[in-house]
């Protein structure tokens, strides 16, 4: 790009970069809640970006960034994270009036300049503390980094400052980072750094068991690791979003069934998946059956077409009538369950079927356990068939 951005379409497309980052896409009633500016100035900005060849935008389609506007956004996202930085870690100023400083400074602040800034965090950074590496820091969340580079360092790990630019950028984040995130986030640090350097650097951290991998939905994301703590994870189907959560009931039940089956538990991993409360809040209260997601458990609130209706109605599938998608959302066929018994419809006849969720817990329908596993039980939980 030959021209720099005006500080006002610098904003704007920072704000694209930040919604696709969270939701792959944005739109422009979105960015003009965000800036708090009109429609019609959204318009003209997003024309102005799209003609720079920085956005592909076409009105009422969702916006996103070119690679020429992806590397741009990350290098204005970049400046703003440093400066913030730099005012929180070595002036001591607050976060939030760091954030409003750093949105003015972000704009006008000479590159020379904002490289020294940077030197003087990374100096400060090397210069550790000599303390134990904090589950959640009492300091300031700055120190963990510089701890964790001190210890690969006191290992013989011999790394260079792109990789440590990678630790900080992990370790700086409480998140769930997948690979391909973190690449674009150590952009500004390294412009042809790939997803081999940074797979090579977490790799390292895995090793030294300070990240952990996670397997949620065929990819890989990654944690921080706390070998004195624990937690386990909910994973929404629909937006991708692993929410912590902790329950020593949980805990307690696991125990139990480990020590009657006499087995000694050195680690375990909870995930559990669904959809979570702002995808549910997102969707209509009734649905087309054609609609819902495997696993779900719906009830039937009518059916729309009167030429099919007592055909469905023959298969039991009455208003009322509670059941569970086994199978088949993405294909031709759905399977559902419907009192023990399965059953196929086709898409065609799952589009006439309107059916709202269903909030009766999966242990109230029955309680099921495999032949050869009736003799054993836990003492005072089970449920006698």
């Amino acid at each position: 790009m030959q021209d720099r951005l005006s500080s006002s379409l610098e904003d704007y497309l920072k704000t694209i970069y930040n919604l696709c980052q969270k939701d792959n896409q944005a739109n422009a009633n979105k960015i003009a809640q965000i800036l708090d500016v009109k429609k019609s100035s959204v318009s003209w900005a997003l024309k102005q970006l799209a003609d720079k060849q920085l956005i592909n935008y076409l009105p009422y389609l969702p916006i996103s960034l070119t690679k020429q506007g992806l590397q741009e956004a990350i290098k204005i996202n970049g400046r703003h994270e440093a400066i913030k930085e730099y005012l929180i870690g070595t002036l001591n100023i607050d976060p939030e009036t760091a954030q409003v400083n750093a949105c003015r400074m972000e704009h006008v602040i000479d590159p020379e300049i904002l490289d020294k800034m940077m030197a003087g965090t990374r100096k400060d950074d090397n210069a550790g503390s000599g303390l134990p590496l904090p589950k959640e820091s009492g300091q300031k969340e700055r120190d963990i980094p510089c701890r964790v580079i001190e210890i690969l360092s006191e290992c013989n790990v011999t790394l260079q400052d792109w990789q440590k630019s990678v630790i900080r950028v992990f370790m700086n984040s409480d998140l769930h980072q997948s690979i391909d995130g973190l690449t674009k986030n150590c952009l500004v640090y390294k412009s042809d750094i790939d997803q081999d350097d940074v797979q090579g650097v977490m790799d390292i951290l895995c090793e030294h068991r300070f990240a952990e991998p996670l397997y949620v939905d065929g990819q890989v994301v990654y944690e921080h690791h706390h070998p004195e703590s624990h937690h386990d994870h909910m994973y929404c189907v629909k937006c991708g979003a692993l929410i912590e959560f902790f329950d020593p009931r949980l805990e307690y039940f696991q125990d139990e069934s480990a020590r009657q089956a006499g087995f000694r538990v050195l680690d375990h991993h909870l995930t559990i998946t669904g959809v979570c409360a702002e995808c549910l809040n997102k969707e209509s209260e009734i649905r087309s059956l054609d609609q819902c997601m495997e696993g779900e458990t719906l009830r039937v609130v009518r059916i729309n077409n009167k030429a099919v209706r007592d055909r469905i109605y023959g298969m039991g599938l009455m208003p009322g009538v509670i059941f569970d998608i086994v199978a088949g959302t993405t294909g031709s066929n759905m399977i559902l369950l419907l009192n023990n018994s399965r059953i196929t419809i086709d898409t065609r006849l799952a589009t006439c079927i309107k059916v709202n969720a269903e909030t009766c817990h999966k242990s109230d329908r029955g309680f099921h356990c495999h032949r050869a596993d009736r003799g054993w039980r836990w003492g005072g939980f089970g449920r006698k068939k």
